[in-house]
């Protein structure tokens, strides 16, 4: 089984996107765990705040599979080019973790992340 750790965010209709998100994930990952979510400023402090989640769970899925999995879960929310150029991100799903892999350490330190990752079981 490998641990993985997940990163949520929108900042266009998030609270929807993000709930819409959640029941998806719980499909494929059924013992998948959600924080709390926190807003946060985007850092050029231009465009809409962004609603933050982190999820957890475990799987024997290969790492491929996994990202797979979750690439269409983002992309059947309307991860679209145009929204992307207007600012409004409706919905960005990253795997953070996978078994003893981190993919994105930048990410993974962090202010919002390590600020959500206190609320989790991890």
């Amino acid at each position: 089984m490998n641990k993985n750790l997940i990163y949520i965010r929108s900042n266009t209709f998030s609270k929807l996107n993000i709930d819409k998100a959640k029941r998806m994930l719980v499909y494929s990952f059924p013992d998948i765990v959600f924080t709390e979510p926190i807003i946060s400023v985007p850092a050029n402090q231009t465009g809409l705040p962004f609603r933050n989640i982190l999820g957890s769970f475990e799987c024997e899925n290969p790492l491929e599979e996994v990202i797979d999995i979750l690439q269409s879960v983002e992309y059947s929310i309307a991860l679209k080019p145009r929204h992307k150029a207007n600012i409004q991100i409706l919905m960005e799903i990253e795997l953070i973790q996978h078994g003893d892999t981190t993919l994105n350490t930048e990410l993974m330190e962090s202010k919002t992340v390590q600020s959500l990752f206190k609320d989790l079981d991890y």
